[in-house]
């Protein structure tokens, strides 16, 4: 997400939580093995997709919905055009949860090489590895609710935030690591809005490092 009050903001801050109370009522999208990933106006392809908007490979813009990524890549797709967020993948209010899988070498022109989410994100034993917010932030994710278990996040760039934009509650367990993420500016592995209320915690199995970003491991901003 971008600085507090800039007009490219993608999502204002506290959707997911509105969303969280919809989840039951949530029709679920699975999709398993390799992903080949739909664009906004919803047609498959192959990988390497462009969006002139949210989400190179896939975009969930819908209030209720509820996406669920089993042992699949999403690879080499690009946002661009109006609302150019979300290389891999936008999830706007709903529920996205990630297993077993890997998102990488996404672009984005603006924030969220590989994931955008305004809503509740889950990535359980996945990587998050090469992707670039080219002129924006969170070359990896660019996020609000975020929970890692297991989940490498790794050589993703952007302006801010190579690694994670956070602006909203992130938890890290397992052996989830940051590492050797690049921001040309600052927040090389995490950008941190703790001035909005953003929170970064550790579960007590924790065992995974945040190190080797550039300029910067973790910067509170």
């Amino acid at each position: 997400m971008p600085r507090s009050g800039d007009a490219r903001a993608p999502y204002p801050r506290g959707l997911w939580e509105q969303a969280v109370d919809k989840l039951a009522r949530r029709p679920t999208l699975d999709l398993l093995s390799r992903v080949r990933p739909v664009g906004e106006d919803g047609k498959a392809g192959g990988d390497h997709n462009v969006s002139e908007g949210r989400g190179g490979g896939i975009a969930s813009n819908g209030t209720a919905s509820s996406v669920i990524l089993e042992s699949s890549t999403l690879s080499g797709n690009h946002a661009d055009g109006g609302q150019p967020f979300g290389g891999g993948i936008s999830n706007g209010e709903g529920s996205l949860t990630i297993n077993n899988s890997h998102v990488e070498d996404n672009t984005a022109v603006l924030d969220g090489g590989g994931v955008v989410n305004g809503g509740s994100l889950v990535l359980d034993k996945s990587t998050v590895t090469g992707n670039e917010a080219i002129m924006g932030d969170g070359g990896g994710i660019a996020s609000g609710s975020l929970a890692l278990n297991d989940t490498n996040v790794a050589h993703n760039a952007a302006v801010r935030g190579g690694g994670l934009y956070n602006f909203g509650a992130l938890t890290l367990a397992g052996s989830s690591s940051v590492i050797n993420n690049v921001a040309t500016e600052e927040g090389g592995g995490i950008l941190n809005l703790q001035s909005q209320g953003a929170t970064i915690s550790f579960t007590p199995n924790w065992t995974g490092t945040i190190s080797g970003n550039e300029p910067d491991d973790v910067l509170n901003g």
